[in-house]
């Protein structure tokens, strides 16, 4: 009885407006006091903030109307909506005077590294992507060494290119007037400028006067032309013998005294002289710094021996022809490893495929200059300057003929002169497939 007085009660207190509604509808919010955590019960998928704020409004088996976002605030970044990247063919040409090649080398001034800062710049590369030419997919079709030059190279790379008319524009306003681009071209996806090159056009360029065996001469001795023939001509029959241990000996006393042969003409063919024709041939470096290197009375001499040979010296026909023959020796698959440096001869790298090696005489600012052209498809590291420099020690008459035997054959190991990076240019990569031969061609 007295548990039946307190239901009683306790029914009392309930408020008679109130109604019960079934599960699954919404509780009236009549009472002010009705919390957003009913109210988010009551309505399921409706967030707190949203119930709190029309619980009161909400009529039985009404719907909340949905909360309207708030404009973000002023102080906010905006990301800006990047263009697209396209995989492009970017051709460029350079000079090769003061940077350490084409390829990126940390610490050193290099011609990739300011295109990449040029392009970041420009906005053909985001900044998230700078630094890692991976995530761009950059190659290129030739390495060019320190010093040497490009009159066209050509850069495979997924750049942010459009509007693609300005593009040239707004990327070489960034770079020294050193390095020019010309202009992209759209490829293929999977485009690479290395592995799709298979011709590479190189020529080097030098004043005729240094193939004068007298130019740049004076207080020295050149070696007999007949004693450098009979030294070649011991290593080589030492060759077709080389299991004996005599043979052997004649060899190795033959390669000693052709390497002395060689050093005591090196300062003129493959040093000096060609130093000289590059200085002469319009090297920008300052008269301070080359007096400091030479000395005045050096300097005034090189200039007079050069002046005296240009006035009796003359590359004709004959002269040409010779050199033609020598640089035909180099046509064709050999092992170059002699004119390079680090390779081994039994490494496959040696192994290189020259398509052809000419010469021809141009006329530069009324002088005769002489044009060497060597296509290919790869060059090793200063190779063309080790051809270069052994072609115009044969023809100063320093070496043989024969020698060029010896260099290239894989069982001998020849120090072979090298001339200097200027004067060396890049003048064309033929791409296969996806590119025309354009940028080959109109060269």
């Amino acid at each position: 009885m007295a548990a039946a007085e307190a239901f009683t009660d306790v029914s009392l207190k309930v408020d008679p407006e109130v109604k019960l509604e079934p599960p699954g509808k919404a509780v009236p919010a009549t009472d002010p006091q009705v919390t957003a955590e009913s109210a988010v019960k009551s309505e399921p998928g409706v967030e707190a903030t949203a119930a709190a704020d029309t619980a009161v409004k909400a009529g039985p088996g009404s719907k909340a109307e949905p909360t309207v976002k708030s404009a973000p605030a002023l102080d906010e970044p905006v990301k800006k909506k990047l263009p697209p990247k396209r995989k492009v063919a970017m051709h460029l040409a350079y000079l090769g005077k003061g940077y350490h090649g084409m390829q990126r080398n940390p610490g050193f001034p290099t011609i990739e590294a300011e295109l990449e800062t040029a392009l970041v710049k420009a906005g053909a590369i985001s900044d998230k992507n700078a630094g890692s030419f991976m995530k761009i997919h950059w190659m290129r079709a030739a390495r060019t060494d320190k010093g040497v030059s490009a009159a066209c190279q050509v850069v495979s790379a997924k750049l942010m290119v459009e509007p693609t008319d300005t593009f040239a524009d707004r990327v070489n306003q960034h770079l020294p007037k050193q390095i020019r681009v010309f202009g992209v071209q759209r490829t293929t996806d999977g485009f690479d400028a290395r592995k799709y090159c298979d011709k590479r056009k190189y020529e080097y360029i030098l004043p005729a006067w240094v193939f004068d065996p007298q130019a740049c001469s004076t207080a020295r001795t050149l070696p007999d032309r007949g004693a450098l023939q009979a030294v070649a001509a011991a290593v080589l029959v030492g060759r077709s013998s080389s299991n004996g241990p005599a043979s052997n000996g004649v060899a190795a006393a033959a390669a000693a005294d052709a390497s002395s042969a060689d050093a005591s003409g090196s300062e003129s063919a493959g040093g000096g002289v060609l130093d000289g024709a590059a200085k002469s041939g319009g090297e920008t470096t300052d008269e301070t710094a080359a007096s400091s290197r030479l000395g005045d009375e050096k300097l005034k001499r090189l200039r007079e021996d050069i002046a005296a040979s240009q006035a009796r010296f003359t590359f004709g026909d004959e002269e040409l022809q010779r050199l033609d023959r020598i640089l035909g020796q180099y046509v064709g698959t050999h092992n170059f490893h002699n004119f390079t440096v680090r390779v081994l001869s039994s490494d496959p790298a040696a192994q290189r495929y020259i398509m052809s090696f000419n010469a021809e005489v141009k006329l530069i600012r009324n002088e005769p200059w002489v044009k060497c052209v060597v296509v290919g498809q790869s060059f090793m590291l200063h190779q063309i300057r080790k051809l270069i420099g052994t072609a115009v020690a044969i023809m100063r008459g320093v070496a043989s003929e024969e020698c060029l035997k010896l260099a290239l054959d894989p069982d001998r190991d020849l120090n072979t002169p090298m001339a200097p990076a200027l004067g060396l240019f890049l003048v064309g990569a033929r791409t296969a497939a996806a590119l025309s031969e354009a940028s080959y061609l109109a060269l």
